[in-house]
């Protein structure tokens, strides 16, 4: 049976050894990872939607979303127990911060695992993407736990470590504002059978630890960006980035038995130098 590696990752977690816990991330992330893509049935509308899909997998880019709109209404959704005269404070951060996120989702299952094709890729009428991990220190585990998790105290303490100048508090300071984003890999432990992976970014930042939260003349602390800028909440709904740039390569499509874009997936598989194949029940064909 195969290895977990979100249970050490986890322990590691747990127990605020957050440098070991990237060590480990680093040495076991798998080489490949998989995306099921859906095609819904053809209609004017839906034709449109399908495009997108289609010519995001030609320019060789992923779409990433605000965590609001994934299919789990209870993604970032942390217990803020506080009733200081910080109160407010506290949850204009977490808000702000869950405001920042995009995310797109990846699983360890692969082509061959018949309930992902029905979950995500409208019963065989999508695609699987597979996908090769070139850079292991963007890719996440999602982590499975029974319980949501207490944020206050971590936000208490980066407020304190924003008014410091200490070179160790600021980056005492950068691993908290990590470990905030890192809150979306948390998920509740009746979704473990999908073995999700994570690629998470700032809409705001290049980096996940660049954003920061500094004191105005007024004594007013706001979260600001590298630059010293002060975030604004962020509208859209997500962003296109190039599959390089978030540390893949695409290594072959599956075609889905039902789907209906073949010869339009041939001819990007060409374009974009990969393998593509159709998945039928009793095999995998190439074509």
């Amino acid at each position: 049976m195969k290895k977990d590696i979100r249970d050490e990752f986890l322990r590691l977690i747990h127990n605020e050894e957050y440098l070991k816990s990237e060590e480990y991330l680093k040495k076991n992330i798998p080489k490949k990872i998989y995306k099921f893509i859906d095609f819904l049935n053809k209609s004017d509308d839906v034709n449109k939607e399908n495009d997108k899909k289609l010519d995001s997998l030609a320019n060789n880019q992923l779409w990433l979303c605000k965590i609001s709109n994934l299919n789990d209404p209870f993604e970032y959704v942390g217990c803020l127990n506080d009733e200081s005269k910080d109160k407010d404070l506290i949850k204009m951060i977490y808000d702000a911060f869950k405001q920042q996120l995009l995310i797109t989702s990846f699983t360890e299952n692969g082509y061959d695992n018949m309930p992902m094709w029905s979950y995500y890729a409208n019963d065989h009428r999508g695609i699987c993407i597979e996908f090769e991990v070139l850079d292991n220190e963007k890719l996440y585990p999602v982590l499975y736990e029974n319980k949501k998790l207490d944020i206050t105290e971590l936000i208490k303490r980066l407020i304190q470590l924003s008014v410091s100048n200490n070179n160790e508090d600021a980056a005492n300071k950068k691993t908290i504002i990590k470990w905030l984003y890192m809150l979306a890999l948390f998920k509740h432990t009746s979704w473990r059978h999908e073995q999700e992976y994570r690629i998470v970014k700032s809409s705001s930042c290049d980096k996940l630890d660049g954003l920061s939260i500094s004191e105005d003349e007024d004594g007013k602390l706001n979260l600001v960006d590298e630059e010293g800028r002060i975030i604004s909440i962020v509208n859209e709904e997500g962003q296109s980035i190039s599959v390089s740039e978030l540390g893949l390569k695409v290594s072959t499509i599956f075609i889905g038995k039902n789907c209906e874009y073949q010869k339009r997936l041939i001819d990007i598989s060409k374009k974009i130098d990969c393998e593509v194949r159709q998945v039928t029940m009793d095999d995998v064909w190439i074509i």
